[in-house]
């Protein structure tokens, strides 16, 4: 009971003591009294359990029905020659209309507190929000984030997003686990920030890595097992004039 703070400030401003738990503790005593003089146990409750008054009406038991089957809409990801085309551009051209490509794969690393790693492959995209420098092209693999990201589309991220904020979608690195559909230290899930009790501290802050696909479990990870990495901004689109040259 020492757990819930809340409760025992307003039992004190109300009752003048921390009433909840002195009636839940005598409740514990008293059960135990009857059960050691094997005695029936009396229940403060009025009206008392299974008592008539409190009962449902008469009426047929219904078969209970089955939760209905979540359906995740089946959605295939575009072909990389349909989202990217190489292209070596300019200095001046980069993040205006080319950004960097990234493999997860052989990223692990790679990515320092103020920069991103060095690119050798810049793409052209389509894409609908304006370009600029921070901005990456990275693969998405796995069906945990469906219907927002297909399985194995290419997506365009931020690095460095100016702020976390609760609800997001980002690429997290996982510092002691891994991702348990792909494996591997990168996962693109949506960031989810909680208060739960703590019967040390009262209160602490949980974090959780979700899915947006419900046949999958969410990540609960702690402040130093994870770093966010990037921004999820979308799922690239067709590019503009066809597919890409090889």
């Amino acid at each position: 009971m020492d757990t819930f703070p809340i409760v025992n400030r307003q039992d004190e401003e109300r009752f003048g003591e921390y009433r909840t738990k002195r009636v839940i503790l005598e409740i514990f005593d008293a059960m135990a009294e009857a059960i050691r003089a094997g005695q029936p146990y009396q229940t403060r409750l009025d009206p008392p359990p299974a008592d008539p008054r409190v009962a449902h009406d008469s009426r047929p038991l219904e078969r209970p029905t089955a939760p209905a089957f979540v359906q995740i809409p089946q959605i295939s990801a575009l072909d990389e020659s349909r989202v990217l085309r190489r292209m070596t551009p300019r200095r001046n051209e980069r993040y205006t209309n080319c950004v960097p490509r990234l493999d997860l794969k052989v990223a692990a690393g790679a990515f320092s507190d103020d920069q991103l790693p060095e690119f050798e492959e810049w793409v052209e995209i389509n894409t609908s929000v304006a370009l600029r420098k921070g901005m990456f092209v990275a693969r998405v693999v796995g069906r945990s984030m469906e219907p927002l990201i297909p399985d194995g589309a290419y997506c365009l991220f931020q690095f460095k997003a100016p702020k976390m904020q609760n609800d997001m979608v980002g690429l997290f690195q996982l510092h002691t686990g891994e991702d348990p559909e792909q494996g591997g230290h990168f996962t693109v899930k949506r960031l989810k920030l909680s208060t739960q009790p703590d019967p040390e501290e009262g209160l602490r802050r949980a974090t959780m890595l979700v899915t947006e696909n419900p046949a999958f479990e969410p990540i609960p990870v702690e402040g130093e097992d994870v770093r966010f990495v990037a921004e999820f901004l979308e799922v690239l689109r067709p590019l503009v004039g066809g597919a890409a040259e090889d």
